[in-house]
Parts: structure tokens; C-alpha cells; sequence
């Protein structure tokens, strides 16, 4: 079965459509199973490094799905590693605001480094509760 990402501009010659940010990019096969919802969430991580030291770190999520999240981390964690995560479905602050909030269990399916220190870090849902 071919699927291909939907709404594709046809009148490009390169197959390329807009993204949500307005850039073109290649028409690729889809791959995700469920929706992303994109946008800063504030986010608070925790877990262990490529190097073995425990860390916690605050950050911003990508974007994030049903099954898992992307988010960039000031850190290396390697594939298969099991992190901890809270995260808020707003851009503010996670303490005294009464927003939605969401902690999940999750083990590491995607790493990708972004520059010498920071990576870009997919991570699928093992399980999580509402807080």
C-alpha cells in the first residue's frame, strides 16, 4: 500500500507541497499513524544520558501525537533509553497555571543531532496520565 502525504500541490514538477510553516518540501510517503499537534509546549524531562549521568532538563516539545513526542535536548540520549516527561498543553510555564498537563513514561526511537550540543529526540508513549 503507497500513501502519500494529502493535498499535495500538483502543479509543482517536483512533487513538493507547503508545510505548516509555509516552506516546500518533498512529497514523501506517510509513515505516522496518528495526527501531530505542533506549537512550543514547555516540557520537563527526565531521565538518563548517553554518557550515564542522570539528568533533568526543561525544554520545549516539537510536536506531540497519540503515540510519542519530539523534543530538543541539550544532551545525547541514546536509543532505547527510557525517559520520563510532563509537559503542558500551553506555551507558559508548567508551575501555578492551570493548564492541562500531561506525564508520560517513554523509551527513545529517534535521535537526531541538531548541532554539537543539541538533539532532536523522538520519543513513543509507553504510558502516561493526565495531572
Amino acid at each position: 500500500m503507497n500513501h502519500t502525504t494529502p493535498n499535495a500541490n500538483q502543479n509543482s514538477p517536483l512533487g513538493f507541497k507547503p508545510d505548516r510553516r509555509g516552506a516546500r518540501r518533498a512529497e514523501v510517503p506517510v509513515r505516522r499513524q496518528n495526527e501531530r499537534l505542533y506549537g512550543p509546549c514547555v516540557a520537563v524531562v527526565r531521565g538518563v544520558d548517553a554518557a550515564g549521568e542522570e539528568f533533568t532538563e526543561s525544554t520545549v516539545l516539537q510536536n506531540v501525537s497519540a503515540g510519542g513526542l519530539y523534543v530538543n535536548l541539550q544532551r545525547e540520549v541514546q536509543l532505547g533509553a527510557k525517559l520520563f516527561v510532563v509537559f503542558a498543553f500551553s506555551p507558559v510555564a508548567l508551575q501555578n497555571v492551570p493548564v492541562p498537563k500531561v506525564a508520560v513514561h517513554g523509551e527513545v526511537r529517534r535521535v537526531d543531532a541538531l548541532d554539537a550540543k543539541a538533539h532532536g529526540v523522538g520519543i513513543q508513549f509507553q504510558h502516561h496520565r493526565f495531572l
